[in-house]
C-alpha cells in the first residue's frame, strides 16, 4: 500500500470535544471497540476448537467398530 492515508479509515469516532482533556472520549471508545473485537475473536476461536474436538470425537465413535474388528482378526 503506497499511500495508506488515501484509503477509507478502519475506525472513526466523531463527537464534540472528543479529544479534549482530561478524558479523551475518542480513545476510550476506540479501546472499547478493540476489546469487543478481541472478545468476539476469542469466542469464535473457542467455538471453532470445540467444533473440531466434537468432530474428532464423532470420528472416533464412528471408527470404533472397525478397530474392534481389526483386533478380533
Amino acid at each position: 500500500m503506497q499511500y495508506p492515508l488515501d484509503n477509507a479509515p478502519v475506525w472513526r469516532y466523531i463527537a464534540k470535544d472528543g479529544l479534549k482533556s482530561p478524558r479523551v472520549e475518542a480513545v476510550e471508545e476506540f479501546r472499547k471497540a478493540v476489546e469487543e473485537s478481541e472478545k468476539a475473536a476469542a469466542q469464535k476461536q473457542q467455538w471453532q476448537q470445540e467444533q473440531g474436538q466434537k468432530k474428532v470425537r464423532e470420528a472416533d465413535t464412528a471408527l470404533a467398530p472397525f478397530d474392534r474388528q481389526k483386533h478380533c482378526l
